[in-house]
């Protein structure tokens, strides 16, 4: 029994409720409509906020030799910076040389990293989209200039390195041409001797048919005697003959050595260029700060959110009607209570 009674006893007090709501329902109704209708009228009312946009990465200066890319600076690092206001003072004495009316007093950009990315997204509101883009270039121009002497830097170590190679590149020319000269050389050298012997091989040919047809002719003591000069000269004809084979043996070996160290030349020469190459194109792509996307507008205000707030205060206004009404209610019955107190006091005793 006790249990059907609470549960009358519930929906007695909800009935109540809804007896109220309806007993009040223009109040609640035009409560309602007047709280969003004034909620329409001061947001139509606002100055309309443009969003600009601005996104950045962090420029590569160098890779390491495993591959690795080095940054002017982390994407961490240049939030905080801008974070901290570090360019917001150069900013505004900038924008009030160029036009001083409806200055800001502070600069609120914010900025965010997405996941898993090295870009920086900066966004800024303004009242003004010509003043917001002006400021969003400022600070891509202050971000620049602030990694300039980083880039410069870098720039100057792949200069340097640069020159020592073409130092090296001019050693090994200088190098490769007088090997080139010494392989001349010893040619020129193998043909002399070359030639040479061929004479020598020609007159000791010549010494001998001439030695064999003296002695053939004549077996004096006289041409025993001029038989041995015959053949002394041909041994010394040999002699020469051989130790001019023995020098064109060295200047091969001499002449193939340079060859050798001709090709080592020509490959380390080379192996520089190439190396000049891609110290030049590091050079050339080191990166300050990189703008992704330019400063860009929002095409539609972002603020004030007329319908959010239309919404926001017709629920905010509807509650407060529905607690109005409540109260009212209350109000009333309690002066009902009192007047039915009074009246039964102040009635005479029959």
């Amino acid at each position: 029994m006790k249990e059907i009674e609470d549960k009358l006893e519930d929906e007695v007090q909800l009935m109540d409720c809804l007896q109220v709501i309806w007993k009040r329902k223009y109040l609640i109704v035009a409560g309602t409509l007047i709280c969003a209708v004034a909620a329409g009228v001061i947001s139509l009312s606002m100055a309309k906020v443009y969003r600009i946009d601005l996104v950045a990465r962090p420029g590569i200066v160098s890779v390491t030799e495993q591959g690795t890319n080095v940054y002017v600076d982390s994407a961490e690092n240049i939030k905080a910076i801008i974070e901290a206001g570090t360019f917001d003072k150069e900013i505004l004495d900038s924008i009030a040389k160029r036009n001083s009316n409806n200055l800001p007093e502070t600069l609120e950009f914010r900025t965010n990293i997405p996941k898993d990315s090295n870009a920086i997204k900066v966004s800024y509101e303004s009242t003004s989209v010509d003043q917001g883009l002006h400021i969003m270039n400022l600070l891509a121009k202050r971000l620049s200039e602030k990694f300039r002497e980083r880039v410069k830097y870098f720039q100057n170590e792949y200069k340097t390195q640069i020159g020592l190679k073409k130092t090296q590149m001019a050693d090994c020319e200088a190098q490769r041409r007088a090997s080139q000269r010494h392989i001349k050389n010893s040619q020129e050298q193998i043909d002399e001797l070359t030639s040479r012997i061929e004479l020598i091989k020609k007159n000791t040919s010549s010494l001998i048919r001439q030695r064999d047809k003296f002695l053939s002719d004549n077996t004096s003591k006289d041409s025993i005697l001029s038989a041995l000069l015959y053949t002394n000269t041909i041994q010394q004809n040999i002699t020469l003959e051989n130790t001019c084979k023995k020098q064109i043996n060295d200047y091969i070996t001499r002449r193939e050595n340079e060859k050798l160290k001709l090709e080592e030349l020509n490959g380390e020469l080379k192996r520089l260029s190439e190396e000049i190459k891609g110290l030049e194109f590091k050079k050339n792509n080191v990166q300050n700060v990189e703008i992704l996307q330019p400063p860009t507008s929002s095409q539609h205000p972002v603020k004030p959110r007329i319908a959010l707030n239309v919404m926001l205060a017709g629920v905010l206004g509807f509650l407060a009607m529905l607690f109005l009404a409540f109260f009212l209610e209350y109000v009333q019955t309690h002066r009902a209570e009192t007047w039915m107190r009074n009246a039964k006091i102040d009635l005479p005793p029959s």
